[in-house]
């Protein structure tokens, strides 16, 4: 076989190129080693076919169940009692299992899903999580809320219509994302209480009362697709803080890089300290003008504002994380569909956990039912369709990728109403409900003796064969 040098293969590449025949140069590369390249991209891509298939297949074959959660009346608990729920439930984060389980089997974390569904102004609570872990939930729920009652509910997605675009109904619906990367908070519970009154205002308040006042046909379904993660995702957020206040981190150096580092230090000696070592990555820093080291960090130089988003990007890195995201659908028969109210609705409640400083919910624009210029009709109806299949299977792949909320933020924006949020048709625990006392006395059968029952069995004989009345009497 004849040889060609790299300077040869790249004259004759070209020269395809600029002639008139641009396919003899790509098979000229393909049969020159360009098949390799291609042998790798197909093979990358069958193995990435092969786990969504095996994954999906295992994903469908978990059981889940549909709660409705009614929430007590006469609550006083605070977002707090919520987070110490998603935290419990952080427990339901499966091991990686062995490679058999992740390659053949397919194995991936269990999600589940916290749903705000308004029908008609009736709000109602639904959680659905995987069967198993059901006594886990409402182990959880009972230890914050002990009033709160907890049922199997039919799932009441299929009674959604099914086909879009749809003849008879609209939908308007969207996926938020977040402003800004996942390493910064948002807005949360801890920052609701009025300082002059001493008291906690509920920010989902306002989105329980616009859901409680729809009309007749209109639906709003909120749900927060949500799997717990390990903690990997904190090392982001180490990196974001040192770069905020201007700490200076030795990077982890490879071997190579190593033998790189020590052959300039030899040079550095040899040409007598022309170069000075902090030319190099790893090198001790320079002394600054007049001899003085540079300080470590610059948080000394940073204002107050600056700092405080430091401290909440610690925090929030300090606490459990899910990966989550926040899906929003409205439909209403076409008669009656007002768009603007509600993404006015959705998107003000959401509103209140927005920071100009740190992160805010804003609608990813690759999800939302709304397109411009070119083919305008079959976008929207294809992000119609991808939202719906999204929401009834209660997804966190379809769609917008998920984002870390630790537990205090997923408490903020999901969490049972206070006693003072006055949401009408919200529904809620009709009563308290508890065991019976321990030592409540029992009444006992009275207990016949042997010849007080055979008379008795004797007079139901009688009674019998005479077919006499029951009610006269014998002497």
């Amino acid at each position: 076989m004849e040889t060609i040098s790299s300077s040869g293969f790249f004259e004759i590449f070209l020269e395809g190129i600029t002639s008139e025949n641009p396919f003899f140069s790509m098979w000229f590369a393909f049969t020159h080693g360009g098949w390799l390249i291609f042998l790798v991209v197909m093979i990358h891509g069958l193995w990435k076919i092969w786990l969504f298939e095996i994954q999906l297949s295992y994903y469908g074959a978990i059981p889940y169940i549909l709660l409705a959660v009614h929430v007590p009346k006469l609550t006083e608990q605070t977002p707090k009692a919520a987070e110490n729920i998603f935290a419990h439930l952080h427990g339901m984060m499966a091991g990686k299992g062995t490679m058999w389980d992740r390659y053949w089997k397919g194995k991936i974390q269990e999600n589940f899903a916290c749903e705000i569904v308004s029908r008609g102004g009736n709000v109602q609570y639904y959680v659905r999580v995987p069967l198993k872990y059901r006594t886990v939930f409402e182990a959880s729920v009972f230890a914050q809320y002990p009033d709160a009652e907890i049922s199997e509910a039919a799932d009441y997605v299929h009674e959604i219509p099914s086909v879009w675009p749809n003849e008879k109904y609209e939908m308007w619906g969207t996926e938020f994302a977040l402003a800004r990367e996942e390493e910064y908070p948002i807005r949360t519970y801890t920052t609701f209480e009025d300082k002059l009154t001493q008291t906690f205002k509920d920010p989902l308040a306002s989105l329980l009362e616009f859901l409680g006042s729809l009309r007749q046909d209109e639906q709003i379904f909120i749900q927060i697709p949500i799997f717990p993660v390990d903690e990997k995702w904190r090392e982001k957020s180490i990196e974001t803080v040192n770069k905020l206040i201007g700490k200076k981190v030795t990077p982890k150096t490879s071997m190579l890089h190593q033998a790189i580092s020590s052959t300039a230090d030899i040079f550095v000696e040899s040409v007598g300290g022309l170069v000075t070592p902090s030319r190099f990555p790893g090198g001790p820093a320079a002394p600054a003008a007049g001899g003085a080291p540079e300080p470590p960090t610059l948080m000394q130089h940073l204002s107050p504002g600056e700092k405080s988003v430091i401290e909440q990007v610690q925090m929030k890195a300090s606490k459990p994380g899910f990966k989550a995201k926040i899906r929003a659908l409205y439909i209403a028969p076409r008669e009656i569909f007002n768009r603007p109210h509600a993404m006015a609705g959705v998107i003000g409640a959401l509103k209140q956990f927005n920071t100009l400083d740190m992160n805010a919910f804003v609608m990813d624009k690759f999800t939302k039912t709304a397109a411009n210029y070119f083919f305008v009709k079959k976008r929207i109806a294809w992000r119609q369709k991808l939202l719906y299949l999204g929401y009834i299977n209660r997804s966190s792949g379809r769609g917008r990728f998920p984002y870390i909320l630790n537990t205090e933020e997923l408490a903020t924006i999901w969490h049972f109403p206070l006693k003072e949020t006055q949401a009408p048709l919200l529904s809620k625990a009709a009563s308290k409900k508890a065991e019976p006392p321990a030592g409540l006395p029992q009444r006992e059968k009275p207990v016949l003796k042997r010849s007080e029952r055979a008379r008795k069995a004797q007079e139901a004989a009688q009674e019998e064969e005479q077919g006499l009345p029951e009610n006269i009497p014998f002497i």
